[in-house]
């Protein structure tokens, strides 16, 4: 629950009974995206760390897949405090912080950014073709260049005029704890978030950082040799 409104997911839990020392990937997905992502990528993802005896935790940011509310009322840090959320419920499910990696696509690697900058507690993110609070600005400057527009329809879905202006309160870059671990995977043909704005998380102060660029791959693997390789690198970085 977030603000009254019901979020909803699936939770791949290993078979243990003491969730304790078990690790658990956090996973957001991107802009007007949901749990299960273009051509199932989260859903390829959790299979793979079913494998591994990680558990994984997907769920729908409210407004989208199958969750409550209205996607017009999203902002960055709607989205963060609605991982905040989910990252409690998983607390009182008995997994502890020092356990989970937060996974987030696109604009859910943005705000996986922000959620570990903001929770030194939590030990490592893997940013899957992570966007930019000043990109997204500039992205959608022309959009929003209406002032009187209270929102703008994008991909079928009407986009408020609180997202655009939130972004200005995530431009500036809180560093990462020196304990962190921060893992950038980018294609080199993203025609929608280029891979130089990924890159651009290596310069944030703090933590033990990782870009792993895959050759050819747009900005969601379309194809299955460049899902494989996504899986590949982010199963050995958590193995």
């Amino acid at each position: 629950m977030y603000e009254g409104k019901t979020l909803r997911g699936m939770f791949h839990r290993p078979a243990v009974e003491n969730l304790a020392q078990v690790p658990v990937v956090i996973m957001l997905h991107g802009f007007t995206g949901s749990r299960v992502e273009s051509h199932r990528l989260f859903f390829h993802i959790s299979e793979e760390l079913e494998r591994m005896n990680v558990g994984s935790l997907r769920f729908d940011f409210l407004g989208c897949g199958e969750s409550d509310g209205d996607y017009q009322e999203m902002t960055v840090t709607s989205l963060i405090l609605q991982a905040q959320e989910v990252l409690r419920w998983l607390n009182h499910a008995g997994v502890s912080n020092v356990n989970v990696t937060v996974l987030g696509y696109s604009l859910g690697g943005l705000v996986a950014s922000e959620l570990v900058r903001a929770d030194k507690s939590l030990g490592r993110a893997i940013l899957v073709s992570p966007s930019r609070p000043w990109y997204l600005r500039e992205k959608h400057k022309e959009r929003f260049s209406n002032k009187a527009a209270e929102a703008v329809e994008i991909g079928g879905y009407l986009v408020g005029r609180g997202f655009y202006d939130n972004l200005v309160q995530h431009l500036g870059d809180t560093p990462f704890s020196d304990e962190q671990q921060i893992l950038v995977i980018h294609g080199t043909d993203d025609n929608t978030t280029p891979s130089a704005i990924g890159e651009e998380y290596l310069s944030i102060p703090g933590g033990t950082k990782k870009f792993i660029p895959i050759s050819g791959a747009d900005h969601s693997f379309n194809t299955l040799a460049q899902t494989h390789q996504l899986l590949e690198h982010i199963t050995r970085y958590l193995s």
